[in-house]
């Protein structure tokens, strides 16, 4: 089994041309949300479940235009979930997070089926992971995006991506207290789902 450090290295390395492709995703769909299109009077409306819903829309849309341009990528869809599958080996979902990388919307059975790593057509197993955004504290843009390692209710790891001069960048955030096992038992993981209630 692997170690946390070892699963964050991996995945990041799977994902790695696709850095710059996640971060564009969800700089434009934000500026889209926080630009002229939407009043300030409309947005003030809007609590964060609000505000994440819109986003998440802006993404899903700019990914089915955009995905033509990403070799290896397709979009995957199942019951709701929609996600970024990258080479067979990954699939990520935009979302806004927590600072730890905790979702901030109301878990459904389907995401709960994507944490636990719940085999889903489309969607691979082995590595499904969330592209995070934390907004700044007066929800008005972007203040860091970030690559969630969820699995079952927790968060295994968390890494911030920033884009440098010439490629994406990133460095493991996991808070502490997040991360302490030495690895997880995926298996053991899977049986948690299958065992936690009708879906």
């Amino acid at each position: 089994m692997p170690t946390r450090e070892e699963d964050q290295a991996e995945a990041m390395e799977v994902i790695g041309p696709i850095l710059p492709f996640i971060f564009a995703l969800i700089s434009d769909a934000t500026d889209f949300y926080f630009g002229p299109d939407y009043s300030p009077a409309a947005r003030a409306q809007h609590d964060n479940r609000a505000t994440g819903a819109c986003i998440f829309r802006h993404a899903e849309m700019l990914l089915d235009e955009r995905i033509g341009g990403v070799r290896g990528g397709s979009v995957s869809r199942y019951r709701g979930l929609v996600g970024l599958a990258y080479k067979g080996r990954a699939v990520i979902r935009p979302k806004m997070v927590s600072p730890a990388g905790r979702h901030r919307n109301f878990e459904t059975a389907q995401q709960l089926d994507y944490n636990y790593q719940v085999p889903l057509p489309g969607f691979p197993t082995t590595f499904r992971l969330t592209a995070g955004y934390q907004l700044d504290p007066f929800n008005t843009t972007v203040e860091r995006i970030m690559i969630a390692r969820p699995m079952g209710r927790e968060i295994w790891w968390t890494c911030q991506v920033m884009m440098g001069a010439e490629a994406a960048v990133w460095e493991d955030i996991t808070p502490p207290g997040l991360g302490d096992l030495d690895y997880v038992d995926f298996d053991a993981v899977r049986r948690a789902r299958r065992n936690h209630g009708p879906r």
